[in-house]
């Protein structure tokens, strides 16, 4: 049997866009926000205060219609203690808006289920979301993921409301906003909507899917008539009940509309699940390998035609603006299972750009090479978070570590040294848990990830390998541009000629005059060949040209080792020698 989970990840997955979310109280009350009929009671305990009444009374309710004739009214309670709408305001900032030390303490900001439905509704899965709660914690936790919601809070609002068709996503909040004095507590607020407000509800349940979760069905008189007099059923109705429980009232009406009952722990534990099956599909549907032939084709057409540079531009950026937003969407957040669920979601997205940036470095005139250096530094966006998981935050940079490797293989297979230097003096921002810096001293696997290059073995069970993010990078990429090279053997040859440029580079610019003793960051060329001497492919029959052309030779001609053929002699001869201690087990 499938699991329900699953199922309902297919079908937002499947059918984009097309369902609408309810979440009730239950999602607020987990975040420390108290429900409407709580603050209804402590705003009576604020009358009883005033008026005299020192002890604690045990039944607000039952004392406000006991002295006042009549049931308790939010609003009429409002405005006995408050005169004006700044008071009102204040009064009710005083139970909903968090203090530093509540934000501290993680009490009234989004949970993680207000964050994974931001997430959805950020790639366009979810366009809908209504909620009983008269809290910010929905539109906060959207606007935190790049969405500015159309929020409909009134009757008024949904009289004016863009259409539906139309709307990328519209929070309808059916009990009204804490900063309006017109939300609805008490069961005669909770039993009728104004016409207008049904009528929009009437059309949203009608055309789209629903997901209900952390509501009851209990006491939300209107909101159940809206739901249950429905006329249609074009898509299903999903009901997440802890424990896969639902009251009496709640079970007719799942009955009526035919929804399916997935029983959860938690309502953060549920859409985070279905957030990582849906992102798991993306995954599996990654662009087909026709689109990246596809684009390479048509960037080699621009290459030979000086004439359409900005198709030529706004081809490649095209690619590299998706990839900024999901970066800047990344949370640093996630279960055990999060960082290689992440490295694979980078090289899916990444995929197209890669071949891109392989072909554009190999085939570029010179007026082109400020393109490919440019899309490195875009890709690497300053680090402004306080804290999560560190795998995370450095992981970030790896498209950026990628689009670099890609463009360095390029570079070196269509002999283009000068491009090749540029991506390496290529300034970035600052990195995850990095100063300002260039491309060849941060984006190399040991710096970029320095921290967490342990964490990478995770993608090589048993432990083993010293470089497992070279060797990740190598395994992403020679299916894709070995192309670049002919043969297996000669790919490896070039990745390696790559990265041992690049720590002949670093050591250029941090070793100084003096080499005895030096330190440098390895890649698997390492394990591959442990030195360069005779008898070693990746290096032997090219070092063999270094010395045969000396300050002639491609590299050192283009300025590489401040274009000095004796300065990379004494770093080959330095790192050759920090090598031969280093182990490969």
């Amino acid at each position: 049997m499938i699991d329900p989970l699953v199922s309902l990840a297919h079908s937002i997955y499947s059918n984009k866009g097309v369902y609408a979310v309810l979440l009730g109280s239950g999602l607020s009350s987990s975040a420390g926000i108290p429900t409407g009929w709580e603050i209804t009671l402590e705003l009576i305990r604020h009358v009883a205060a005033a008026e005299g009444i020192k002890e604690t009374l045990a039944d607000p309710a039952d004392w406000f219609r006991t002295t006042k004739g009549r049931d308790p009214d939010y609003s009429a309670l409002l405005d006995a203690l408050a005169a004006t709408p700044d008071e009102r305001r204040a009064i009710l900032h005083g139970f909903l808006a968090p203090t530093p030390e509540d934000i501290e303490a993680g009490v009234k900001v989004p949970t993680a289920a207000h964050r994974a439905v931001a997430q959805l509704a950020a790639r366009g899965y979810i366009r809908v979301i209504l909620t009983t709660n008269f809290d910010r914690l929905t539109e906060i936790a959207l606007r935190d993921a790049g969405v500015e919601p159309t929020v409909i809070s009134s009757a008024d609002d949904a009289a004016g409301a863009i259409p539906l068709t139309h709307a990328a996503c519209v929070v309808v909040k059916v009990h009204g906003d804490y900063l309006d004095t017109r939300i609805r507590n008490t069961p005669a607020e909770l039993a009728a909507y104004e016409p207008t407000l049904n009528r929009y509800l009437d059309r949203v349940l009608d055309e789209f899917g629903l997901i209900i979760v952390g509501w009851s069905g209990e006491w939300d008189e209107a909101l159940r008539a809206a739901i249950a007099r429905c006329p249609t059923r074009r898509f299903t109705t999903w009901w997440a009940a802890r424990g896969g429980r639902l009251l009496e009232r709640a079970r007719d009406l799942a009955g009526a509309r035919r929804a399916q009952i997935i029983a959860i722990e938690s309502a953060d534990r549920f859409f985070s699940d279905v957030e990582q099956k849906v992102l798991a599909l993306e995954e599996v549907d990654r662009p087909h390998p026709l689109s990246a032939k596809v684009a390479v084709a048509e960037l080699k057409r621009y290459l030979a035609d000086p004439q359409p540079r900005i198709r030529l531009h706004d081809l490649v950026f095209g690619q590299v603006q998706p990839l900024i937003a999901m970066l800047e969407r990344a949370e640093f957040h996630g279960d055990a299972d999060e960082f290689p669920r992440r490295i694979h979601r980078y090289e899916a997205a990444s995929e197209v750009l890669r071949s891109l940036m392989a072909t554009g470095a190999r085939w570029s005139p010179e007026a082109d090479f400020g393109t490919w250096p440019e899309v490195v530094r875009r890709l690497c966006l300053p680090c402004t978070t306080a804290g999560g998981d560190t795998r995370l935050i450095q992981l970030r940079v790896y498209p950026a570590v990628l689009a670099f490797y890609a463009a360095g293989l390029g570079a070196i297979a269509g002999g283009q040294f000068r491009l090749l230097r540029r991506m390496f003096e290529q300034p970035l921002p600052p990195l995850a848990l990095r100063e300002r810096t260039i491309a060849v001293e941060a984006l190399f696997p040991p710096s970029a990830f320095a921290e967490t290059l342990d964490a990478w073995h995770v993608l090589y069970p048993p432990r083993g390998r010293i470089v497992p993010a070279s060797d990740r990078i190598f395994d992403v990429t020679k299916g894709e541009l070995r192309e670049l090279a002919g043969d297996m053997k000669d790919f490896e040859a070039l990745f390696d000629r790559f990265e041992i440029l690049v720590v002949l580079s670093y050591l250029h610019r941090k070793a100084g005059d003096d080499l005895t003793d030096v330190w440098a960051p390895v890649g698997r060329f390492v394990w591959r060949t442990k030195k360069f001497g005779p008898g070693r492919d990746a290096a032997e029959s090219w070092f063999s040209e270094a010395q045969a052309q000396q300050d002639a030779w491609p590299p050192v001609s283009a300025g590489m080792f401040g274009g000095s053929y004796s300065r990379f002699k004494k770093l080959r001869v330095a790192l050759e020698r920090f090598v031969e201690r280093v182990p490969t087990y």
